[in-house]
């Protein structure tokens, strides 16, 4: 009897002290400083910078990016030992995620045991809330790393010799028994996966049925119950998961220049049924069958309306992304505008991405379907309208037009020969930039200036004004009053007439401007050039009238 008590209280004690051992630890010694989550980067050449928190010790570090948040694809610097900045360039109008491997240094043997949390940044382009959003669930839901096995190792190894000294009294042969046994099972429980386990007690409902018997109590399901989870110690697993696919309705190439866009139209399921079986461990001290191993019991079945975190990329040459300009859901329907490419016969492919979390529960399952894209080409001269309006409320004639002009090469917008006009927003969009232009010097300036993005995901410029109404985050709509225009700034450190420089870019890119012509839906043919019998120089570009 007193031999059975002995064993009992000695393998609490043990499987607690286990228990502590083998949880997962990381050492928080890396804070990333720079760039911060969601940067978005004019230039294409990026400094990153970090510190430690922990200074008992010297550390390596290795810098890692990666186009995907899992990081399956991922290049990474040559490990450095006590520095904390790396810079290289990347792509234009590509979305990345980083992160810092390290390891202390004492300890390192080619294997970085520990990562930081991860940020993610973009060059020349908008980052999607949507990403920002799944980056900090990743972030707030993902373990920290494990702690490497030969350290891990030591610590059990240190708890089992501790347990031994401070029971010298107990006869050692019991005590090594004891361990022994424990330290079988232990490991068998860990190394397993929850659904290995052996000897568990399983529940098999009717998730598809309208009446769910729950413990015994009916409850009502409007719809049919597409994921199940089973948790177990705050550990789920994935019993089946059926997201619904996308309906894809529409999808249309549009041209812009010398480059594609690319409109879908679909529809996506917003809300379904999720349902989530919370188990325990049924232990009892009197049950020795109960200790080596987790008989499973049902604690309480839940089921759940979710509206999943949905968002979209649309990839081409297997993993090349190009960047979303503007997506909108309303119910279950969407429209995703994408752009730009420059091969028409570019193979797309829609990938959707699907996260399903549960605070309560502690899960965070996500998925990702494929969908091939082959869009029919629009001639967007002749069968769609131009997506902006005249600047003005009245026609006002051109000085100076789009192109390699007699004064300019190229010159990047089109000049208007107004005096003190109001000056109209060509469409909805967010005023990105306000300012005083001063890129070219004091003697080549724009004055002041206004920036707006666009719907559709293009941007306009507003230069030489004399005033402007609205500031940097304000929301316009298409005819708002937005500026007057003027004839600040300077060429050739000679004051300006006054006029208003527009241009239309295809990005924020101050090279990506191309002919407003293409975008302005007007009758170009009753918009004159000024003066031009006194000043032929007024004629060149890309007139849309040569010769008047």
């Amino acid at each position: 009897m007193r031999k059975y008590f002995l064993k009992s209280t000695i393998l609490l004690s043990l499987l607690f002290l286990f228990n502590l051992s083998f949880k997962k630890g990381a050492l928080a010694n890396v804070q990333l400083v720079s760039p911060a989550n969601g940067f978005n980067s004019p230039v294409n050449t990026v400094s990153f910078q970090w510190e430690k928190t922990d200074e008992t010790q010297n550390y390596i570090y290795r810098y890692e990016y990666s186009s995907y948040p899992s990081f399956r694809i991922y290049d990474a610097s040559l490990p450095m030992e006590e520095i904390y900045s790396h810079t290289r360039s990347f792509p234009i109008h590509r979305i990345m995620y980083w992160r810092i491997a390290y390891h202390p240094l004492s300890t390192f043997k080619k294997i970085f045991g520990y990562r930081s949390n991860m940020r993610v940044f973009a060059i020349d382009m908008d980052i999607p809330e949507e990403i920002l959003q799944e980056v900090e669930e990743m972030n707030r839901v993902d373990s920290p790393t494990e702690e490497p096995e030969e350290e891990k190792k030591e610590k059990v190894e240190e708890k089992r010799h501790y347990e031994k000294r401070e029971n010298t009294k107990l006869d050692e042969n019991i005590l090594q028994e004891i361990e022994e046994e424990v330290v079988v099972e232990q490991r068998k429980y860990f190394d397993s996966n929850i659904k290995d386990i052996l000897s568990l007690e399983r529940f098999t409902w009717n998730v598809n049925s309208n009446i769910t018997s729950v413990l015994g109590a009916e409850t009502s399901v409007d719809e049919e119950v597409l994921c199940k989870f089973d948790v177990l110690k705050g550990e789920y697993e994935t019993i089946f998961c059926n997201i619904p696919k996308v309906e894809i309705i529409k999808q249309q190439q549009y041209p812009f220049a010398n480059v594609f866009s690319v409109l879908i139209e679909g529809k996506q399921k917003r809300y379904f049924n999720i349902q989530i079986d919370n188990y325990i461990c049924d232990f009892h001290l009197l049950k020795p069958s109960t200790w080596f191993k987790c008989n499973r019991k049902l604690e309480s079945s839940n089921i759940f309306t979710v509206s999943p975190n949905i968002f979209f990329r649309v990839t081409y040459d297997g993993f090349r992304q190009i960047p979303v300009r503007s997506f909108n859901s309303q119910d279950d329907s969407f429209t995703i505008l994408v752009g730009y490419y420059r091969d028409q016969n570019t193979v797309l492919e829609l990938i959707q991405t699907c996260r399903i979390v549960n605070r309560e529960f502690n899960i965070s399952h996500k998925e990702e379907k494929y969908y091939s894209l082959s869009p029919n080409l629009v001639n967007i001269d002749s069968n769609i309208k131009k997506p902006f309006s005249f600047p003005f409320s009245k026609i006002i004639g051109v000085t100076q037009w789009y192109g390699n002009t007699a004064y300019q090469t190229p010159h990047t917008g089109i000049d208007f020969g107004s005096t003190k006009e109001s000056v109209l927003a060509v469409e909805d969009g967010q005023v990105i930039s306000k300012g005083w232009d001063s890129y070219f010097g004091q003697c080549y300036s724009g004055g002041n200036f206004l920036r707006i993005q666009q719907s559709n995901g293009m941007h306009t410029v507003y230069f030489h004004l004399s005033e402007s109404y609205v500031n940097t985050g304000d929301f316009v709509k298409k005819g708002d009053v937005i500026a007057r225009s003027g004839n600040s700034g300077a060429w050739n450190c000679q004051p300006l007439g006054y006029h208003l420089h527009f241009e239309t870019r295809l990005n924020q890119d101050m090279n990506s401007h191309d002919n407003p012509v293409k975008y302005v839906d007007t009758d170009w043919n009753q918009v004159p050039t000024l003066n031009y019998t006194q000043y032929p120089g007024r004629l060149t570009g890309e007139n849309p009238h040569p010769g008047r």
